[in-house]
């Protein structure tokens, strides 16, 4: 016997000299925050039917509404980002503050439409690399949902605008840290502080994040397999691995007898604004420009380290731990945009039949 077609009472309409949805039901009005569009008119008629049967306490099944937006990405900040950054966490609320301030329960087509609204919004107002990064770490949030299953499918519409605004963005300079250096800020710390000298060494080494090597745990050291255990970025059930090599080793061998307790560095996550600016007083006091250079800096120089060994792209992206190879890809891809101006450039000077320039 079929089922018989729930009844939804109330209304969605646009008040005169708006472009806006509005809800009306049981005699209130609720704003929806969406433009009078077929997919706009489409999510406004599925926020009516909740509401509804909200009211009445009908369960419908199947439906995934387990969790509202909001205290989504709460649960989200306490799992998942508890050992990022404070830098990084407020980047990450501030993104989804900008894509999702009204609350709602979560469905794949409400946030497609949040991320629509926001570019929308915000392309006349910031540099369209704010909106990828904002992007970028919205995204993170919108694969632990799709993990939890609260919602059905991964928003199509982050994947589809983040193409579109980096179109429009100039490209990137990969800037790294010279071998030179390095060097100097490595011998400086040695003397000031040989644990923060061996932090530098190891992220040289290793291509690692700043926080999770903060907060990494001899427990996650394995010197008979000769590995290191990161968790996964996107998952955070999953495990990552990177090799111990040789100078590894020796760092690792160094820094033990420094420690205390069991992590392997004695800074906690919530330090990295001290530390950045201890390293960028000792670049200061080196004579080294910061040219927007911080502990991430280290990391796009281990990639690069890793590229100019003709090392494959393939394997870059293991040792660097990318999700995706576009990441790594992109990377190669604005390296190599240098590399080849810098030898048009060098060319041009050693050129002797070079054209001489007249006023």
């Amino acid at each position: 016997m079929a089922q018989r077609k729930q009844i939804v009472l109330g209304s969605v309409f646009v008040r005169n000299g708006s472009k806006l949805l509005k809800i009306k039901y049981r005699g209130k009005q609720i704003s929806t925050g969406l433009d009078d569009t077929p997919s706009g008119r489409k999510i406004a008629d599925e926020m009516l039917r909740q509401i509804h049967f909200d009211y009445i306490n009908y369960n419908q099944s199947p439906v995934i509404r387990t969790k509202k937006i909001h205290e989504a990405f709460k649960i989200y900040l306490e799992d998942h980002c508890k050992e990022l950054s404070i830098s990084t966490k407020r980047l990450t609320e501030l993104a989804f503050k900008s894509i999702s301030p009204n609350d709602y329960y979560i469905t794949d087509d409400r946030i497609n439409a949040d991320v629509v609204q926001f570019t929308k919004t915000y392309k006349t107002k910031v540099r369209l690399s704010t909106i990828t990064i904002y992007l970028q770490h919205y995204s993170v949030f919108a694969n632990y949902c799709l993990q939890k299953s609260w919602i059905e499918r991964y928003p199509e519409k982050i994947r589809s605008e983040r193409k579109s605004s980096k179109r429009g963005e100039i490209p990137k300079q990969v800037i790294v840290f010279e071998t030179e250096e390095f060097e100097k800020l490595v011998e400086y710390f040695l003397e000031k502080d040989k644990e923060f000298s061996l932090l530098l060494m190891f992220l040289w080494h290793t291509g690692g994040r700043i926080s999770e090597t903060l907060n990494l745990k001899w427990s996650q050291i394995n010197l008979k397999t000769r590995r290191i255990r990161f968790a996964n970025k996107i998952n955070s059930g999953e495990d990552d691995y990177i090799p111990i090599s040789s100078a590894v080793e020796n760092i690792l061998s160094q820094v033990r007898t420094l420690s205390k307790n069991d992590k392997v560095f004695r800074w906690a996550a919530s330090t990295y604004s001290r530390l950045i600016r201890n390293l960028d007083k000792a670049m200061l006091l080196l004579g080294i420009d910061k040219q927007e250079r911080g502990f991430h800096a280290i990391r796009r120089t281990f990639a690069t380290n890793l590229i100019d060994s003709n090392i494959s792209l393939a394997d870059v992206k293991d040792l660097m731990r990318h999700r995706d190879i576009k990441t790594t890809i992109e990377h190669y891809k604005a390296k190599n945009a240098q590399r080849l101006e810098a030898i048009v450039e060098q060319s041009i000077v050693q050129s002797k039949t070079a054209p001489k320039l007249h006023p």
